[in-house]
């Protein structure tokens, strides 16, 4: 599908910064690109659970592109990509994490949810 004017989300880290205003790359290649924030949040707080004997990028920082005429090909997880990275500029860096905050946001959600799924199992059994 090719989009006229599109604004999504990219995923780096500390590895490579590109700079604001610049294309996300300068040669072209395969490059994901998530269409909302949610999604990017979404694939970065996964990466950081994955085993360490799982070799995976772990992405710190999401970055908002947008680009015109721009084609993408639909993934069935909802995950956009494009072999034209070259035509996505970077627009600003929307969220940053290292992974310690990743792991720790993660496990205090964990914990919520657990003590709602606990009181929910305390209150059927009264």
């Amino acid at each position: 599908m090719k989009v006229k004017n599109f604004t999504g989300f990219v995923l780096g880290n500390e590895n490579a910064i590109p700079q604001i205003g610049a294309p996300w790359m300068k040669t072209d290649m395969h490059v994901w690109v998530c269409p909302n924030l949610a999604m990017a949040k979404k694939v970065l707080v996964e990466s950081h659970k994955k085993s360490v004997l799982d070799p995976h990028p772990v992405w710190t920082i999401i970055y908002q592109v947008s680009g015109n005429d721009i084609v993408f090909e639909q993934a069935n997880n909802g995950l956009l990509y494009t072999n034209v990275p070259s035509k996505l500029y970077v627009n600003r860096v929307v969220w940053k994490k290292k992974p310690e905050e990743v792991k720790e946001e993660f496990l205090l959600n964990n914990a919520k949810k657990n003590s709602k799924i606990l009181d929910l199992v305390n209150r059927i059994e009264k």
